[in-house]
């Protein structure tokens, strides 16, 4: 979980802020990373469960691990449906604005 949420959430932000001139690049590059965090947070979360032998606890870390889970999973969803909006109304600034 540290290197998805540390290397590859520092190559997200990174990227997006200082690979704006290089766009195209700077979109896939955030892509795969949030791929790599997504898939990483859904299979340690599983694991996780597995070796708990499939019950959760209701201790603190098995809450918020499951708030982290679902909110990875909604923020991934977002960024799918932001930018396959921006796709389909190129030039339409103001209309993607109010995603």
């Amino acid at each position: 979980m540290w290197i998805a949420w540390g290397v590859f959430g520092f190559i997200q932000v990174s990227s997006n802020r200082y690979l704006k001139k290089y766009w195209r690049v700077n979109i896939w590059i955030h892509r795969i990373s949030g791929t790599f965090i997504l898939l990483i947070t859904i299979a340690m979360g599983i694991v996780g469960i597995y070796l708990a032998g499939w019950q959760l606890t209701g201790e603190t870390h098995d809450v918020i691990g499951l708030i982290v889970f679902f909110s990875t999973l909604f923020v991934a969803l977002g960024g799918i449906f932001a930018r396959s909006r921006a796709r389909r109304l190129e030039w339409k600034t103001k209309v993607i604005h109010r995603v």
